[in-house]
């Protein structure tokens, strides 16, 4: 829905249940005319979105968010004071279920903080 539009992915490492991915945010996207003109942050939402069509990319699968027992927006990104944040994402899959722990951080600052289960709707 928004790689390769909001974001994309400049660098990618995994190793089993960990992933940790360079992202660059298109500071000239729509999202930003109305989050906030002037002022563009990047909204809430898009940062669960990004975080959710990363997991399905690299398990494959279409995901949907079960449970979110922990969300935080800690810091508001503006995409052109920080273009190329990363996203750290711990992974458990058991069964149909994803149990995952998330970042999204810049240098110190930490933008977003999610702890949930995403459940598997089917095959991408």
């Amino acid at each position: 829905m928004f790689r390769n539009s909001l974001y994309s992915v400049s660098e990618k490492q995994g190793n089993g249940n960990e992933l940790l991915l360079k992202v660059h945010i298109n500071g000239h996207h729509e999202v930003f005319s109305g989050h906030f003109p002037g002022n563009p942050v990047l909204p809430g939402v898009c940062m669960i979105a990004m975080m959710r069509e990363i997991l399905e990319e690299y398990t494959g699968s279409r995901l949907m968010i079960r449970e979110a027992s922990n969300i935080k927006f800690l810091a508001v990104l503006n995409p052109f004071d920080h273009p190329e944040p990363e996203i750290f994402i711990q992974q458990e899959k058991i069964g149909k279920e994803i149990r995952v722990k998330c970042n999204l951080d810049s240098g110190t600052t930490r933008f977003f903080s999610f702890s949930g289960t995403l459940i598997i709707t089917g095959t991408i």
